[in-house]
């Protein structure tokens, strides 16, 4: 049991410093005590072990155990859950090294016992442990959520059409890409999207460009948006209302989440959290900005506020809620004012 344990921690190693922020993954699949295939987590959003092991097997695999060192994922994400892919395999016996400490896997352990497959796990646990220690010690890290909000002296992000329109100067701009810089990812409504088009990314440093997150419940997001021409990820939060063919499409180009029947901020926020990313920047348009600050989902907020004169248009927030923040600082950027508020 231990010999075929020990290839499977072998065969994970092949992946190392390609698959960060996920973790390492060795797959083997034994009929008879012979060794019918191997397979690994070869790089980040690409095949999983198990569905590496299996593919190569091929129809060998029903019956046959499949030794894994972290347990097989119950959720969608890059890939389609590795539970799925087991148990369409027909595979009898999983034996597991160590369980998954990311609580965003969904208990695939559980998902595999219910559906009639034996699951031993704890088989060199130590060394699986050991292996994955950089992934394990990830989980742990503080998350930092940081709002920015560009608006008048009067509140409004946008006026007239509502198609857009810059609020805020040269000086704020940059300022704006600095944050970026120094973010993991940027969540973005799908109205954001559709009315500014932007790139949600680093000029000048494509290189540093942070994860783009879009919250699109109904997978109204363009084809051919600009995000999906710049360098680095980008993740669409949907929901089962989106049509399958667009979720088929858009799949191509982006990775796409099914919430379930609503997008839940709070789950979002996990999700990301469970990815490895630990310094998120919500630039949002009012429904988000309201959600956010309402649900206290922040622990810095950035207002830019411009001096332009607007009467009529689109306020930042909704708020039916009293939210309590206390201001930090206040700086000039340009003709614009930054004022710096934390929870």
């Amino acid at each position: 049991m231990n010999k075929f344990m020990k290839m499977a921690l072998e065969v994970a190693e092949k992946g190392r410093g390609k698959t960060e922020p996920n973790p390492l993954v060795g797959a083997v699949i034994v009929k008879e005590e012979k060794v019918i295939a191997t397979g690994f987590h070869a790089q980040y959003g690409g095949k999983h072990a198990e569905e590496d092991a299996i593919k190569k097997a091929g129809r060998k695999a029903k019956g046959a155990d499949l030794y894994v060192t972290l347990e097989p994922c119950n959720h969608y994400g890059k890939r389609p859950p590795c539970t799925k892919t087991i148990l369409k395999s027909g595979v009898k016996r999983v034996f597991i090294a160590m369980r998954d400490p990311n609580k965003g896997s969904l208990n695939g352990a559980a998902e595999l016992k219910k559906n009639g497959v034996k699951v031993i796990t704890g088989i060199m646990e130590k060394e699986a442990k050991k292996q994955n220690n950089f992934y394990i010690t990830g989980l742990g890290s503080e998350l930092q959520i940081s709002m920015k909000i560009a608006l008048t002296e009067k509140g409004f992000i946008t006026w007239g059409n509502g198609k857009r329109k810059i609020v805020s100067g040269k000086n704020a701009f940059e300022f704006t890409q600095k944050l970026r810089e120094k973010s993991d990812a940027i969540i973005v409504g799908i109205n954001t999207v559709i009315k500014d088009d932007p790139k949600l990314s680093v000029r000048g440093n494509p290189n540093k460009n942070p994860v783009r997150v879009v919250l699109d419940s109904k997978l109204r997001i363009p084809k051919n948006a600009k995000i999906f021409s710049e360098k680095g990820e980008t993740i669409i939060f949907c929901t089962n209302k989106a049509p399958r063919k667009k979720i088929t499409e858009i799949s191509k180009k982006a990775i796409v989440i099914i919430a379930g029947k609503k997008i839940n901020i709070y789950e979002i926020v996990h999700e990301l959290y469970m990815l490895g990313l630990r310094k998120i920047l919500v630039e949002p348009g009012q429904r988000i900005a309201t959600s956010f600050l309402e649900k206290k989902l922040f622990d810095k907020l950035y207002l830019i506020v411009s001096q332009k004169k607007i009467k009529k248009g689109v306020v930042g927030f909704g708020l039916k809620k009293k939210v309590s923040v206390k201001l930090v600082s206040t700086k000039k950027l340009g003709k614009d004012t930054l004022m710096v508020l934390e929870r």
